[in-house]
């Protein structure tokens, strides 16, 4: 998770942030936009903010996700 000071302020910070490890012995690529980036991606018709709302591979989720 980021530290507030990265996601609340006046100018605009990194809209994407990526990050590749291993987890549990799984090569894992993780890509977050930040939310104003991912709804005009979305807007768009962006097929990759398509895909991560549509993909049945979760790793993590929320009863909002689910909505």
């Amino acid at each position: 998770m980021l530290p507030l000071e990265k996601i609340v302020a006046l100018d605009v910070r990194d809209e994407t942030v990526q990050d590749s490890r291993v987890i549990d012995g799984l090569e894992m690529d993780i890509v977050s936009h930040d939310v104003r980036k991912f709804f005009g991606l979305l807007l768009k018709k962006n097929g990759y903010v398509l895909e991560q709302l549509f993909s049945p591979l979760i790793a993590h989720t929320t009863p909002a996700h689910a909505e």
